[in-house]
């Protein structure tokens, strides 16, 4: 077993020093901010020695050394696993498919495989976001890194969708499919979807980013609907223009929080 090292705190030591010897070179902290990067590669390259001497299945063993200890997973520890893909992916997907890890772990080591752009995992996400009956930090982590794979899953992401088990996984398994695909079946989703979901705002949104004018009509109605809010109007406008059509926004909703909030920031 590698010795663990809390190289979160060492970094934070490393830059108090730094700090303190170079402050007065900076006026503004925006300037520390420019050079940060370049503070933590020289921290990295001195200091990094332990990660860059050692296997990738050992680099992957240390989440859950660091785990079991009742630490942190270490910054540099994650970004060492990315960094090589090659050596790490496939044991890292192997710790994911264990699921014996905290959530917050679990988040993470999903993260880290997004980061890495893994097709690993994909269908696994698509099942979790497809079959979760509520979000947690995991239903979310899987769904954000289907929107920023570039690995294939139309066809099962359609799949899952037709039996996914809450109106949430709908609204999390759409949005996915919608940031990453144009295709039909996807905005007859979204006007489906729009009857079915108390989320408006975030439904609408989803059929303006489909560019499928077949859903001007629903969204025209929504906008002339007496029960909207505001907030969900304004979604409900902003989808109608992306979409090519026009919105007068002349409604008034009088005591409604949001529309007084933004009324009296435009007349103050």
């Amino acid at each position: 077993m590698n010795r663990l090292i809390d190289y979160d705190a060492e970094f934070r030591e490393y830059f108090e020093k730094w700090y303190a010897a170079n402050k007065d070179k900076y006026e503004k902290p925006e300037e520390v901010e420019q050079v940060l990067p370049q503070i933590y590669e020289r921290w990295m390259e001195k200091e990094c020695a332990p990660l860059m001497n050692i296997s990738g299945s050992e680099l992957v063993g240390m989440i859950g050394q660091y785990a079991s200890a009742g630490m942190n997973v270490p910054d540099i520890v994650c970004e060492f696993i990315v960094r090589r893909k090659n050596d790490t992916e496939a044991g890292l997907y192997e710790l994911y498919r264990n699921n014996m890890f905290a959530q917050d772990v679990k988040v993470l080591i999903i993260n880290m495989l997004s980061q890495m752009d893994s097709v690993l995992p994909i269908e696994s996400f698509v099942h979790t976001v497809g079959c979760s009956r509520q979000e947690d930090e995991v239903v979310n982590a899987c769904a954000e890194a289907l929107c920023n794979t570039g690995a294939e899953f139309l066809e099962y992401g359609v799949e899952e969708y037709a039996k996914a088990a809450s109106v949430g996984a709908k609204e999390l398994l759409l949005n996915a499919l919608i940031s990453r695909y144009k295709d039909a079946r996807l905005a007859d989703f979204a006007i489906e979807l729009y009857r079915e979901s108390q989320n408006k705002a975030f439904v609408a949104a989803m059929m303006g980013e489909t560019g499928d004018e077949r859903c001007l009509p629903l969204l025209r109605e929504a906008a002339q609907s007496k029960d909207i809010n505001y907030v969900d109007y304004t979604e409900i406008c902003n989808a109608i223009e992306m979409l090519g059509g026009e919105v007068s926004r002349e409604r008034e909703f009088e005591g409604d929080v949001y529309y007084e909030m933004m009324k009296q920031g435009v007349e103050g």
